[in-house]
């Protein structure tokens, strides 16, 4: 491959200034490096992390780029619709990135992640609960709870301007 295909920016890397490649997923992670030899360099997250806190943000471009997949599945399956779990997906990132510097670097990143990002997926879910009032209609779009709530007794006032009425149309 020639540098045609490399992205357009050096970054620092943790052994070599390379051009990072836009791949497919689930592709070999490869650079080019300044030599313009292709090199298939692998990173754990725990490296990755550890080079976005020195300084690299192309590692933490890899982190995300990584496990976006996984966190936006399992958001989606917490919430139950895209829109939402592109929501919770975002939120996520965001609270990984502000809190890097409190990872564990002796445990699992995407265990650190995934329970960002249930935890944010439960906080939605407490905020946008709402009552429906829809589950209390028939088929007809008549409201059962607002026909018996409503009183069809005459108010007192009611009752006694009838009375008035009557009497004043009496004399």
């Amino acid at each position: 491959m020639d540098r045609a295909v490399a992205s357009e920016r050096t970054v620092s890397c943790l052994e070599h200034r390379v051009f990072f490649l836009r791949l497919p997923p689930r592709q070999t992670p490869r650079v080019v490096c300044k030599d313009g030899l292709m090199r298939r360099m692998y990173f754990t997250d725990e490296q990755l992390a550890s080079a976005y806190l020195r300084g690299d943000r192309a590692a933490l471009e890899v982190l995300i780029q990584r496990h976006l997949a996984s966190v936006y599945r399992f958001a989606y399956r917490m919430v139950g619709n895209a829109h939402d779990a592109d929501d919770v997906t975002q939120d996520t990132f965001v609270k990984a990135w502000k809190h890097l510097k409190r990872f564990d670097q002796r445990k699992s990143f995407k265990t650190w992640i995934l329970s960002i990002a249930k935890n944010t997926a439960l906080d939605f879910l407490k905020k946008k609960k709402v009552l429906s009032f829809s589950a209390f209609e028939n088929e007809e779009g008549d409201n059962a709870l607002i026909n018996s709530i409503a009183d069809p007794e005459e108010l007192p006032s009611e009752i006694f301007d009838r009375a008035d009425l009557a009497a004043l149309l009496a004399s």
